[in-house]
């Protein structure tokens, strides 16, 4: 989305207004990289932490925590003002699935 783009990611919508027919090097970004990729990330480390917590816990306060972080990485990623702020909603995001996933 362009307004995106332009508040987070300006290099690389100007990068796209340039490119003619190849649009495959236009999002060559390692900070686009680690937006995109830090969800599943998280994900992936918080499933694997999941179980433990379920031992411990109970499955319903493992749902209960996953959708509260849920919540939390939403809010996070709706008010984000700079690309630290998107990446830490997806962490909680991933985080979130990773629990719920449990």
């Amino acid at each position: 989305m362009v307004p995106f783009l332009e508040k987070f990611f300006p290099d690389i919508l100007r990068k796209a207004a340039n490119t003619e027919v190849n649009m495959y090097c236009v999002y060559d970004s390692q900070v686009l990289t680690l937006f995109t990729s830090s969800l599943y990330l998280a994900g992936l480390v918080s499933s694997l932490a999941a179980s433990k917590v379920t031992a411990a816990y109970g499955r319903r306060n493992v749902i209960i925590i996953g959708g509260i972080l849920f919540l939390a990485g939403g809010a996070i990623n709706g008010g984000a003002e700079n690309i630290p702020m998107l990446i830490l909603g997806r962490v909680l995001l991933g985080f979130g699935v990773g629990f719920t996933n449990q």
